[in-house]
This record gives structure tokens, C-alpha cells and sequence, in this order.
């Protein structure tokens, strides 16, 4: 299904208003039942970046596009100067999941659902919706991320970054890392038991800042076999504002749209005002 992306002002202007804040102090994070959390790994990297988003119930009832700035000084420490470029012979890749085990954060989710995110192979081009699996696949998957929430050396109660109070630097090699799910394609691996595209698109040829991530709801309510709810997407930019623009807004017209618009109206006020005449 291709999609016209959208183009904001809310996230023009948000980017344009970036500045270096000051660090802030460090404290223990706190994971809540429901947050959806944002993992960047690279292959050979020793070290995981981990953001909580927050309720995973705003992106399934936003309307309008929602905005985060994460901290480039954190992304840098981690990935380099250079981890939103898109030519780096291993390249940053960047997911979503969630889960609400034991707390139902929507009308429409059961305690037993799970959120993830796919890669588009083609940026601008929704992902073909998974199928819901059966119960007992779906709670080993909340499980999995359970253990990236709340387990050992997961994201609860890890001390956070001096620039970012909901974020975390994890070794990557550590159990309950991001990457301990294996959520890179690099790899071949399953991640999280969901699949090998949660990330990066999956050709493989896109990182960060060219990649859109397609942002699903999975529960049991509906049976199994049935095409998961889509929520929205993802994306990022160099200047670490990570924009979700749900299924639901309005695309904004291009301003060629715009432009051709404005002619059809000339011309139409032109030949109403000669037939006027005429008459």
C-alpha cells in the first residue's frame, strides 16, 4: 500500500528548535507496564541504546504526528559521530516493541498484546500486516520482551544516561540486552521470535535516517490468523527527532498539491467569468 509521507509543521518545527540542553542527572530508570521501548544496536558495536518512549497507548490513539528528541551526544558516545549515516559498512539499526503484561492500557488490548515494529523494504510503502499468532505464541514473544524490560540487565532500574533520564547505555553481550533478542537482520536471526525485520528494511541497504518502521498492535481478541492492527510509522532524522505519524492523519499536500490547487481555482474563476459574460 503506498502512502504519501507526511510533512509537518509540528516536526519542522521541532527539528528547527533543537538545541544542546544541559546534562541532566543520572537516576535509576523505571520501566511501567505498557511503555514501548526504543532499541538501537550495530553489529560488532559492545554497546545497546535503549530509550522508554512511554505509554504505548499514545500511538495507538494519536490522530496527529507525535515527537521525541533523543540525545545525539548519547547516540554519538555510543555509534560514533557518524551513527546516522546511511554508509557505514554496519549500519545503526533502530526498533520498537511492547507489551502490556497484566495491564490492559487500551480498550481494545487485552493484557495479553504485544507491539512491534517492521521495516519497510521500500521507504513510503506500508509492510504487508502480520498474522496473529496463537496464545501461547504470543505470550513466549511478551515473555522475551518482558525480560528486555524488567529482567536482569534489562531496562528497569538500570542507571540512566547524564543527558537522557529515560534512557540506557547496555552492553550489548549482557542477557536481557537489545541485542541479546538478536533484532538485527545482519545476523539471520529471530528476534525477539517475531522475525528478522523489526528494524532496518528488510533488504539490509538502509539505516537510520532512511529507514521507515511500521508499527503494529497484536492481540488474541480476534483469533489467530488474522492481520494485525496498524498503527502507524516511524521515522528518524540526523538531528535524533524521531517522529510517529499515526495510520489515521490526514496526509499534508506538497506544495506542488498546493500550487496545482491554486491554478485550478484561476482557471475555474477565468472560465466562470467569461461564461458570465458571454451570457
Amino acid at each position: 500500500m503506498k502512502r504519501t509521507k507526511l510533512t509537518t509543521v509540528v516536526a519542522a518545527l521541532a527539528a528547527a528548535a533543537v538545541l544542546t540542553t544541559s546534562a541532566r542527572a543520572q537516576v535509576y530508570t523505571a520501566y511501567s507496564s505498557g511503555d514501548a521501548l526504543l532499541g538501537f544496536e550495530q553489529a560488532g558495536n559492545a554497546s545497546d541504546y535503549v530509550v522508554d518512549l512511554g505509554s504505548v497507548s499514545q500511538f495507538i490513539t494519536a490522530t496527529t504526528p507525535l515527537t521525541f528528541q533523543l540525545s545525539t551526544t548519547d547516540l554519538s558516545t555510543v555509534f560514533s559521530s557518524s551513527w546516522a549515516s546511511n554508509s557505514q559498512t554496519n549500519l545503526v539499526q533502530w526498533g520498537v516493541v511492547a507489551n502490556d503484561q497484566g495491564q490492559t492500557v487500551s480498550s481494545n488490548t487485552d493484557g495479553n498484546s504485544i507491539w512491534y515494529t517492521l521495516g519497510e523494504t521500500t521507504s513510503g510503502t506500508q509492510t504487508k500486516a502480520p498474522v496473529r499468532g496463537s496464545s501461547s505464541a504470543l505470550a513466549s514473544i511478551s515473555n522475551k520482551i518482558q525480560n528486555l524490560d524488567t529482567g536482569t540487565n534489562g531496562y528497569d532500574s538500570e542507571l540512566s544516561t547524564a543527558n537522557a533520564n529515560n534512557a540506557i547505555i547496555q552492553s550489548a553481550s549482557a542477557g536481557n540486552s537489545w541485542s541479546s533478542f538478536k533484532p538485527g537482520v545482519a545476523d539471520g536471526q529471530v528476534a525477539f521470535g517475531i522475525g528478522t525485520d523489526i528494524e532496518q528494511a528488510s533488504t539490509g541497504a538502509t539505516g537510520p535516517t532512511n529507514s521507515d518502521l511500521d508499527l503494529y498492535e497484536v492481540d488474541t481478541k480476534t483469533g489467530s490468523n488474522q492481520p494485525a492492527d496498524y498503527l502507524g510509522y516511524f521515522t528518524l532524522n540526523s538531528n535524533g527527532l524521531l517522529t510517529f505519524d499515526p495510520a489515521g492523519a490526514a496526509a499534508v499536500p506538497e506544495p506542488s498539491a498546493y500550487a496545482l490547487g491554486i491554478t485550478a481555482l484561476v482557471l475555474f474563476g477565468v472560465l466562470k467569468r467569461r461564461k458570465s459574460i458571454q451570457a
